[in-house]
């Protein structure tokens, strides 16, 4: 038995935290037959205040419908999860990152799984295809399911202007964003290799809500 391919958010959220039918701990309670159907379930993951952790928590146990129980201050992640964080230096740079151990790890062991961001994918490791909700389609993880935000764990930069409605920007700061849209500045986007640029269809609706 190969290892399950797909997951829906609500099983994601069984497995990082307490879904709808409890805290999933073994592959088998996810389908899985064999050899796989005993084995538990070793998950890996950021402490609770890092960024992606935020996010994750907020699309799977929130907007994915997870439907667990919550904390005061946020989700209830399950207390099984290893958690991976930076080390810094004295002067606050980071010596070890978190992101390397974690995909080690996780290429390292058939039976772990994780959420990480896009860059730090690596050959040892593969992504799910993720269902919104179950009945949904299953979307396989691909550049462009990420860029056109088919994929349920997309996750989008803002940019926010300080102009009250009915009022124009400031001519710098229109110019400015309509750089950023412009087909050089969705390049230099694509050149930092950080974010992917927008789809052409997006830049044509951004643009629609400049003046």
């Amino acid at each position: 038995m190969c290892i399950r391919d797909s997951l829906t958010l609500q099983q994601a959220a069984s497995i990082f935290g307490c879904g709808p039918g409890g805290h999933v701990t073994t592959w088998g309670q996810l389908g899985l037959t064999g050899a796989w159907a005993k084995q538990p379930i070793h998950i890996f993951g950021y402490p609770s205040d890092n960024n992606i952790a935020a996010f994750f928590a907020l699309k799977v146990f929130e907007t994915g419908g997870g439907g667990g129980p919550t904390l005061p201050n946020g989700p209830k992640w399950a207390c099984d999860i290893k958690e991976y964080a930076n080390t810094y230096d004295a002067n606050d740079k980071p010596i070890v990152s978190s992101d390397a151990f974690m995909m080690k790890d996780l290429g390292r062991d058939r039976y772990a799984i994780a959420y990480s961001g896009i860059a730090e994918q690596t050959p040892e490791v593969k992504a799910l295809a993720l269902a919104a909700r179950a009945g949904a389609p299953y979307i396989p993880f691909t550049l462009s399911t990420v860029a056109d935000r088919s994929y349920p764990l997309t996750r989008s930069m803002y940019l926010y202007l300080n102009a009250a409605p009915g009022h124009p920007a400031k001519p710098a700061v229109e110019e400015f964003v309509r750089f950023i849209l412009s087909r050089q500045g969705q390049e230099s986007v694509a050149k930092q290799k950080i974010f992917l640029p927008l789809t052409a269809a997006a830049v044509q609706q951004e643009l629609k809500k400049l003046p």
